[in-house]
């Protein structure tokens, strides 16, 4: 288990010890990107249309990590704060409203994308050339949002839980996209990144 108790010795060491790993876990999973428009932009017989419609719903993934990081990034300190105060009920208090803001922000989210689908994308940019290929991501994309805000959400600050995660997932999935990607194509990429 990895601790930094910041009330003890070196606080340098302490921060590098916090920053190293968190920067190194970014630049995985930057990579981990990378290669899914890589595999996404070789799609035969697209000339690149699947990768514009991924770049159109970017924004709106974007806009999802910004309220789960609304919520995470404030709770997350409260409830150390609370723990290190020897307050474990308001600590808990914190948690929970935590994941229920998270949950009924996905839930919101998934409605609005839902509903309100083809004219975001097209405010984005969208053509009736992209629009299937964009319209194909986000439907599959918002299914999985509740997923993606409580794992990344709940696990803020939390170097045990998410480091290891940050590692796993695009060794894990890699060799899943190259077996799916020869059947299923466009859809291998997000169902790896948002299933397994």
């Amino acid at each position: 288990m990895i601790e930094n108790d910041f009330s003890k010795g070196n606080v340098c060491r302490h921060i590098l010890m916090q920053a190293v790993p968190l920067t190194i876990a970014q630049l995985i999973q930057l990579l981990y990107n990378v290669v899914d428009r890589i595999y996404i932009g070789h799609l035969p017989g697209t000339q690149g249309e699947a990768l514009t419609g991924v770049g159109l719903v970017f924004p709106i993934i974007s806009m999802i990590a910004a309220f789960t990081n609304l919520f995470s990034m404030g709770g997350a300190p409260l409830f150390s704060i609370a723990r290190g105060e020897g307050d474990e009920k308001k600590a808990s208090y914190i948690l929970n409203n935590t994941f229920t803001m998270l949950v009924i922000t996905a839930f919101v989210l998934m409605a609005v994308g839902y509903g309100w689908k083809r004219p975001i994308l097209y405010l984005f940019g969208a053509s009736d050339v992209t629009y299937p290929f964009a319209n194909d991501y986000l439907t599959i994309y918002l299914a999985g949002t509740l997923f993606l805000m409580i794992g990344t959400g709940m696990n803020s600050g939390s170097l045990t839980l998410c480091l290891p995660l940050d590692f796993y997932n695009p060794l894990h999935h890699s060799p899943l996209r190259l077996i799916f990607l020869s059947n299923f194509y466009f859809f291998s990429v997000l169902f790896c990144t948002l299933v397994v």
